[in-house]
């Protein structure tokens, strides 16, 4: 049954869907291999462009114009080459990659982003009859090349130092379950996690460590593996969903833990503690920066904003 108006109840003038869409907001950051800057997008007047800050703060610098528009929760990361030269995003139904220098983006056309194999070849998404594949290709002559896992469709990839792909993948014959699959680029592929009825998300990369989101009761809970499937450890459950997972240098993790609208951004430790880097809000995507930690943060005091933590006080590095 539609629900009833209410006349007696109006909602502020800012919970508006143009507002929100007004509103400028940095997010998806990308820290560079060097640690010293962030790439990340901006959506500000129309249009949610590449731009990078210096990590020690500074002046932003844009590196596209024009970029459709892409709300926040539907877009995806930049991704930086191997050897920090290259910046490679998803913009509509094709990938582009642009120097750190600036200059026109060169088109990769109908694939969506995954990640860069080496510094002239990236792991792709391809469309394939109401489904997506990984694919290979050569940024300078772009023909992908399908390989993996079929009938589904796969996401969150990234590239283990061996060369190995590690991606979720979503199976169509089962929508109440995502494994995390493992491919080489020449084609073989097997499910290092996979469970009927539940989700494992979000893939963490380090060495032939495996860190991930699995569905545990009514929360995701964070396992490790390796690469080969060896051993499945939990290493840290509470009353919370953890995502947005990444590796420090060090061994610790990064995770955002949200529960009954909050979220918190923790970082894991090897023997499972959790410890509360900075409290509340709505954080996105953090990335380790040497000690600091990068991310996207805004809360109902704040607007959406970039910030640096390497204490527990956020530093702002760009305003949104």
């Amino acid at each position: 049954m539609p629900s009833q108006p209410r006349p007696d109840f109006l909602l502020p003038p800012h919970w508006r869907l143009d507002a929100i869409y007004a509103t400028a907001r940095p997010h998806h950051p990308a820290v560079s291999p060097d640690g010293s800057q962030v790439a990340f997008i901006l959506s500000a007047e129309g249009t949610s462009d590449l731009h990078t800050v210096p990590v020690s703060g500074g002046q932003a610098r844009r590196l596209t114009t024009n970029r459709k528009l892409a709300s926040y929760w539907e877009d995806t990361a930049p991704r930086w080459s191997p050897d920090g030269s290259e910046i490679a995003y998803t913009s509509g139904d094709d990938t582009f990659v642009v120097d750190f220098e600036g200059g026109p983006p060169r088109r990769i056309p109908g694939v969506a982003l995954g990640d860069w194999l080496t510094d002239t070849e990236m792991v792709v998404i391809v469309d394939r009859k109401r489904t997506s594949r990984l694919a290979l290709v050569d940024v300078d002559d772009p023909w992908p090349q399908p390989f993996g896992p079929k009938g589904g469709d796969v996401g969150q990839v990234s590239v283990a130092e061996d060369g190995r792909i590690v991606a979720t993948f979503w199976p169509r014959d089962d929508f109440s379950r995502s494994d995390i699959v493992v491919a080489s680029a020449g084609g073989e592929w097997s499910t290092l996690v996979g469970h009927e009825d539940r989700r494992a998300l979000d893939p963490a990369v380090t060495g032939t460590r495996v860190a991930y989101a699995l569905e545990d009761g009514d929360w995701r809970a964070v396992y490790l593996t390796d690469l080969d499937g060896a051993s499945h450890d939990l290493l840290a459950k509470d009353d919370a969903d953890f995502s947005d997972l990444q590796w420090s240098i060090d061994g610790r993790l990064v995770a955002v833990r949200a529960r009954h609208g909050q979220a918190d951004l923790v970082t894991i430790a090897g023997d499972g503690t959790v410890e509360v880097v900075s409290e509340g809000g709505f954080w996105q995507t953090p990335q380790w920066a040497g000690d600091s930690l990068i991310a996207a943060y805004e809360s109902h005091d704040t607007a959406p904003r970039l910030v640096s933590l390497d204490g527990t006080k956020p530093r702002t590095l760009l305003d949104g």
